[in-house]
């Protein structure tokens, strides 16, 4: 296997911050407010939901909570929330039992520099960055002239 090395500044790179919202809501009749928020946390892989309120003319707990997950690829975009949905499994948080929306943010790669390890985790294609260079086997989604084998 034979590693390219490209500065980052050469490449197509581009940044994503995507922000999860998820929300599930537990039927009064079934759960205790203490053991909605225990189930929850449980899918969420311990993520706290906000604080929820018992409103007595309703028959539901609803328990929520936000999160952000960051990707990237050669500006397109196209894969984004996918490749965050599979880090996320990964990572333990149980998505399909789980309601959820997204929005998603071009970040400056410059300014938001501290985000691009994650990133390059979710992208997972063992690409690293070290000393301002993006290091892999095949850089075809950030790079025109990639010379790995696949590309050749």
């Amino acid at each position: 296997m034979e590693l390219q090395k490209v500065k980052l500044s050469n490449t197509e790179f581009t940044l994503w911050e995507v922000e999860f919202t998820i929300y599930k809501s537990y039927d009064k009749k079934t759960f205790t407010a203490e053991q909605a928020k225990e189930h929850f946390i449980s899918l969420s892989d311990n993520l706290e939901p906000y604080d929820f309120e018992d409103d007595s003319e309703d028959d539901y707990w609803y328990l929520t909570t936000d999160f952000c997950y960051y990707a990237c690829d050669g500006g397109h975009g196209g894969n984004i929330i996918n490749d965050c949905l599979n880090a996320i499994s990964d990572d333990g948080i149980k998505m399909d039992q789980l309601d959820y929306e997204y929005k998603w943010n071009k970040l400056d790669i410059s300014h938001d520099h501290e985000y691009i390890p994650m990133a390059l985790s979710t992208y997972g294609n063992d690409l690293k960055l070290e000393e301002g260079f993006i290091i892999g086997e095949c850089l075809a989604e950030f790079i025109d002239n990639c010379s790995c084998k696949n590309c050749k």
